[in-house]
């Protein structure tokens, strides 16, 4: 907070690394025959909620929790009764690293294109990612599993409800062959596709 009192402009750093190249070659040796290959480096924001959403912190969160022995909750009452004046008493929490990374994805393929006769076509291509920084929501105040005491009191900081980072840790990676065989006939299009 800022000292007028007012949030601050910036809850994450300005990512000023996002590079993002693309290249795409196509080769015909003969005219049966069709090569093409392509890189590039993709970015996406995958939300701004947790962001953006920083104000959860001053106004605070509320769960209540059926146990074996209070199943009082239904979908027409889900919370308890408070009376007249809400208090939160275990403030659920929520962070952001500063200098969190942008996600990327880096994608690519290598695809090879070949005229059989008779308007039939194979292909036969590879397609690839490799994808880094991609936001995880990981929790830090859950609860550890026991018979024995509420399960506030058996978490970590029993004095808060939830604590919550974004951070940039996720990784994935996607790999695939695909086969196709396609034939045109006068009225219509017959295509058998494989992608393993």
């Amino acid at each position: 907070m800022r000292a007028d009192g007012r949030l601050g402009e910036k809850l994450v750093a300005a990512d000023k690394n996002d590079f993002a190249p693309r290249l795409g070659i196509a080769w015909n040796p003969n005219s049966r025959w069709v090569v093409r290959t392509g890189a590039g480096v993709f970015y996406s924001q995958d939300t701004g909620n947790p962001r953006f959403d920083m104000s959860r912190n001053l106004a605070g969160r509320r769960r209540d929790e059926s146990t074996p022995d209070q199943i009082d909750l239904t979908g027409d009452q889900p919370f308890r009764s408070v009376g007249g004046t809400v208090l939160i008493t275990n403030p659920y929490v929520l962070g952001n690293i500063y200098g969190r990374r942008t996600p990327y994805s880096i994608q690519y393929l290598l695809n090879v294109q070949r005229e059989l006769g008779g308007n039939t076509a194979l292909e036969v291509g590879y397609i690839g990612s490799v994808s880094r920084k991609l936001e995880s929501l990981r929790a830090f105040n859950e609860s550890l599993p026991g018979a024995t005491g509420t399960v506030l009191e058996r978490a970590p900081y029993p004095e808060f409800g939830r604590i919550q980072e974004v951070d940039g840790s996720g990784k994935a990676n996607y790999n695939s062959l695909g086969v196709k065989l396609q034939r045109r006939f006068s009225n219509g299009l017959l295509a058998l596709k494989y992608t393993f």
